[in-house]
Formats: structure tokens, C-alpha cells, sequence
């Protein structure tokens, strides 16, 4: 999966635009659950499954890494998104050179 860097640490490289991971604990049927659910593949956490879903959307349009600009916890509800609790990273999706 694409790397991560923060501004200070990132080496020479081309910006594609920007991405945004989101990850999004719903009321369903069995239960409260988590949207990605964590696992091995997604990340453990809610927070490292935004982290991969930024670094999917980065790849998605031609980065191979990211730059990391936040990750924030949103424990109000978000009922544009139907979510009790949420995870936000966004960043830049960029090619190193």
C-alpha cells in the first residue's frame, strides 16, 4: 500500500490532488459496527481504516504515497453520513520522485 508522509518529512514530489479516508460506526441490525470494519487488511483501528482509505484514494488517481495533513475523531453524530462516531483523515495524494 502507498506510503504516508507528513509535510515536514515528504521527498521531492508531484501533487495529484487531495483524499480524504473516512471511517463511520453505524447502528445495524447485529449491533453497532464499524464501516470499514477493522481487520488486518483495512487496519485494526478506525482510525488506521480511514488512514487506508486515504492512501486507496490516493493510489485510485495515480499517487503511489500520501501526505498526510490530518486525522481527526468526530464523536458527534454526522447525519449527513448516518454515522455515530467517525474518523476523517485527509491529505494529498501525491508521486515521489
Amino acid at each position: 500500500m502507498a506510503p504516508v508522509f507528513s509535510v515536514s518529512e515528504a521527498p521531492p514530489h508531484v501533487s495529484k490532488g487531495p483524499v480524504k479516508g473516512f471511517a463511520c460506526k453505524l447502528l445495524g441490525l447485529s449491533g453497532w459496527q464499524w464501516r470499514p470494519a477493522p481487520s488486518e487488511i483495512s487496519g485494526s483501528t478506525p482510525e488506521q481504516a480511514a488512514m487506508s482509505q486515504m492512501k486507496i484514494k490516493a493510489v485510485q488517481i495515480g499517487g503511489n504515497a500520501a501526505l498526510l495533513s490530518s486525522c481527526t475523531h468526530g464523536d458527534a453524530v454526522d447525519w449527513g453520513n448516518d454515522c455515530f462516531d467517525t474518523w476523517t483523515c485527509v491529505g494529498e495524494a501525491i508521486v515521489t520522485r
